[in-house]
């Protein structure tokens, strides 16, 4: 698995279009055309332009993460667990995986309702950005390198932990 196509280019990509829905959110509220008076500032009608800048920013999210991000994560998984690991390690990885998933759907209404779209959104584009950092960092580089040699390793710092 190689970093530099998730690292290179496609972080700042994702992060600018999970945050992008939330931009238009954050300036202050038009004047409504309704005789109520201004618009409620939780209301979150886009006009055509807006509506369609959150389109295409999120079509950039899904292009770039499905092809980087996404499929890096499967082979990462593969590569990560020992031989005598790897299916319960697989297992445990992608219930996780799901876990957050859900977490997330589940959570995403009550962001909005509690801080705002912009504030939802924001912190969706800052752990975007935290992801990218810490994958930069922490994720070695395993290209080239056999699925043996890289279990080698993983036993050889299991025997160092105290």
């Amino acid at each position: 698995m190689s970093r530099s196509a998730p690292s290179t280019g496609s972080g700042a990509v994702l992060s600018f279009s999970s945050g992008q829905p939330g931009w238009r959110s954050a300036s202050p509220p038009s004047p409504s055309r309704s005789p109520t008076g201004p618009r409620d500032p939780t209301d979150s009608k886009l006009t055509a332009g807006w509506a369609y800048t959150g389109l295409i920013a999120a079509h950039l999210f899904y292009v770039f993460f499905c092809g980087t991000w996404g499929p890096v994560m499967w082979v990462m998984l593969s590569e990560i667990f020992p031989n005598r690991l790897r299916g319960a390690g697989m297992a445990v990885a992608v219930a996780v995986n799901w876990l957050a998933n859900f977490l997330v759907t589940l959570t995403f209404p009550m962001l909005v309702d509690g801080v705002g779209l912009s504030a939802t959104y924001g912190l969706y584009a800052l752990l975007t950005a935290a992801s990218f950092f810490f994958v930069r960092s922490r994720v070695p580089e395993t290209r080239g390198r056999a699925l043996e040699d890289m279990t080698d390793d993983a036993t050889r710092l299991e025997t160092r932990a105290p």
